[in-house]
């Protein structure tokens, strides 16, 4: 029962930060939606989709979605860079460099972390030990787990 119980907690720690990064994500992207008149940057519109990963608990049917446009941006962000992109340089003339490279690793480079983790060692290794564990183990974090 302990092996039991430790898990039912890793997994229910796990899913409550996961969800309170996401509420933070979706605030983000409604309130950049609203700033800027619309959805015009790629990036919030992946802040939007992580959100939506996260508030789902990592669903699978979303999984693909967050996937490919947490790498499309990690992707362009580093392409941008590379070309020495003129909006990178004025966003940080903007807001200073510390609160750049915080700001540009929690847009840019945390959700694609967050998203390859969890799928990897996430929901998927969570219904593997559960399995693991036995009958008991399924019917008992599904009750906790909801």
């Amino acid at each position: 029962m302990t092996a039991l119980g430790s898990l039912a907690g890793r997994a229910r720690a796990w899913i409550t930060r996961l969800r309170a990064v996401g509420l933070v994500y979706f605030v983000a992207a409604i309130v950049s939606f609203a700033e800027s008149g619309g959805g015009h940057r790629f990036t919030w519109w992946n802040a939007f989709i992580f959100s939506l990963f996260c508030l789902s608990n990592a669903a699978r049917g979303i999984r693909g979605i967050a996937v490919l446009t947490s790498t499309v941006v990690l992707c362009g962000v580093i392409g941008m860079s590379a070309l020495k992109c003129s909006l990178f340089q004025e966003a940080m003339d903007d807001m200073g460099f510390p609160l750049y490279v915080a700001g540009t690793f929690a847009v840019h480079y945390l959700p694609w972390i967050i998203i390859v983790c969890t799928t990897a060692f996430g929901t998927d290794s969570l219904d593997n030990r559960r399995r693991q564990l036995g009958p008991g183990a399924i019917i008992v974090s599904e009750h906790l787990l909801g």
